[in-house]
């Protein structure tokens, strides 16, 4: 098989002719995970693995299989624009977000024991 026509079954022919607003759902998308990115970015947030995001690559030929084949109107759009955001989201997951804040101060956790199994002076002596 040759890659043209692997490429075919990938990417197939629209079945109508293909309009700027079918574009709509994939620029929305992406400003919408630009913009959460770079949010998440500034707070602080850190990445285990970011090497993942390159599976957001993925998002234009999931929105081709769409406006190849999927039906015109502002329902189908919205319902396009929120699986892509969906995939992103996933994807987002995959590449492990981590909150990362530093501090100078000190946190110190008590636990005492407050079962009958210890003696009431056991327990007296614990709160002392």
């Amino acid at each position: 098989m040759s890659w043209r026509a692997r490429l075919a079954l990938m990417l197939p022919h629209p079945r109508r002719p293909w309009r700027w607003t079918d574009a709509v759902p994939l620029v929305v998308a992406c400003c919408a995970i630009a913009g959460l990115l770079t949010t998440l970015a500034l707070d602080g947030l850190r990445l285990a693995a970011p090497e993942r995001l390159v599976l957001l690559l993925i998002l234009p030929l999931i929105w081709w299989w769409w406006a190849a084949t999927g039906p015109t109107g502002l329902r189908p759009q919205l319902a396009a624009i929120v699986r892509l955001l969906l995939f992103a989201a996933l994807i987002t997951a995959l590449a492990e977000p981590r909150s990362v804040r530093i501090s100078d101060r000190l946190s110190v956790v008590y636990c005492l024991d407050r079962s009958s199994s210890l003696g009431t002076k056991m327990q007296d002596e614990t709160l002392r």
